[in-house]
């Protein structure tokens, strides 16, 4: 039944009940009233169903693409961690003078690698396992936490100050099993002990070693360089440079070349290979860390009127015999 039918039965209704229609008119006028507040009504709530409705669809509908965005963004994740990996297992090689279509066949044989192996980056994931990974860091000495993306840092840490013994025992370890090795001192200016300001010098060791028949040069930077103008930073280095050289059977002397302090500081954070900082094929050398260990009577020795005092300080500290009977320094005491 509509609303034209109450209405119409109603006023029928109310003429006969009513003399003269007395009472018909505040009657019809509260019908009026009550039906379209009726209708009103129920306008009011099919827009409320088709608003909770939308309502409803929009959040369906927002919480769906959040999934998806979501599920999207894991597999982005993973992918970049994969790609990551793979750009940086490459760029050890590839900063090292070994092409792409070389790896094969320069790691081990026990790998079974072929240059279709390294046709794009989907074959180079098939291929990089553990082992493989594991490999290439040890030959390379970077961290491996490094190619799988968890470390910014890509050498490990490696220190001299206050680890003088221990420093020079590596430097000679590692000398009897390479084929060259050199240790390259870094300034960015002129040194002078009497200066207050800060000098920063740094330790690069260069070295060359075999692997399956191919020539493989290798820098590892020291990860903290000393202050020249703090007397126990500058005698440190000193007496590195000395016990390198002067003691008979070691018989390494460093070489020396300058840098700006800015370069200084990439190459101690560990964070860049030493080839992405300077040309290390042209790099020449421009001056001489012995020059400052020399016996003052020499023509070529800079602050020689510190010999005596850094003599002293080597015998004090029992470096030249502490280095040649190999003896284990105790936690605590200075080396």
């Amino acid at each position: 039944m509509d609303y034209f039918t109450i209405i119409k039965d109603y006023l029928i209704e109310e003429m006969k009940n009513t003399d003269a229609f007395s009472g018909f008119i505040p009657a019809l006028m509260t019908l009026v009233i009550t039906v379209v507040l009726t209708m009103l009504t129920k306008v009011r709530k099919k827009r409320e169903v088709k608003i909770n409705f939308k309502r409803n669809s929009e959040v369906i509908l927002e919480n769906t693409e959040k999934s998806t965005m979501v599920g999207r963004e894991n597999q982005d994740s993973t992918f970049d961690e994969i790609s990551i990996l793979v750009d940086r297992f490459l760029k050890v090689y590839t900063i090292h003078g070994i092409s792409i279509n070389q790896i094969y066949s320069f790691v081990d044989k026990e790998f079974d690698l072929k240059i279709s192996d390294f046709k794009d980056k989907n074959s180079i994931i098939n291929v990089l396992n553990a082992e493989l990974l594991e490999w290439t860091a040890k030959t390379f000495g970077v961290q491996i936490e490094w190619m799988y993306g968890k470390t910014e840092k890509i050498f490990p840490s490696r220190y001299f100050y206050k680890r003088v013994v221990s420093f020079c025992k590596q430097v000679i370890a590692l000398r009897d099993k390479v084929e060259f090795i050199q240790i390259i001192f870094i300034r960015e200016s002129n040194l002078n002990y009497k200066s207050a300001d800060e000098q920063p010098v740094g330790i690069i060791v260069e070295f060359c070693k075999e692997v399956n028949g191919s020539n493989l040069s290798l820098y590892y930077p020291i990860t903290e360089y000393g202050d020249w103008s703090y007397w126990k930073s500058r005698y440190q280095l000193k007496s590195i440079v000395y016990l390198l050289e002067k003691v008979d059977e070691f018989n390494l002397s460093p070489v020396g070349i300058k840098l700006k302090k800015g370069s200084i500081d990439r190459i101690v954070s560990g964070k860049e290979f030493i080839q992405e900082i300077f040309n290390v094929n042209k790099t020449l050398y421009t001056w001489h860390p012995y020059d400052y260990t020399s016996n003052p009577r020499h023509y070529h020795s800079l602050e020689g009127d510190e010999y005596k005092e850094l003599i002293d300080y080597i015998q004090n500290e029992r470096y030249v015999y502490r280095l040649k009977e190999g003896l284990v320094v105790k936690s605590g005491e200075s080396q």
